[in-house]
């Protein structure tokens, strides 16, 4: 399974956000981000780690 390149972009853009939320004092969309933030990082790692074996068979 691949991620596609909006998926890939997603971690670059979230700390953006964040960072944005925590100067406006928005504390829940501060906790849902940075767990989503968390979750994508494992999931690209998870595929970055599996795409190349995909590729070889």
């Amino acid at each position: 399974m691949t991620m596609g390149p909006e998926g890939r972009r997603m971690p670059d853009f979230l700390p953006m956000f964040v960072t944005t939320a925590e100067a406006r004092r928005q504390t829940r969309l501060i906790e849902m981000n940075q767990t989503v933030l968390g979750n994508l990082d494992r999931i690209i790692a998870s595929l970055d780690v599996t795409e190349p074996a995909e590729a070889n068979g």
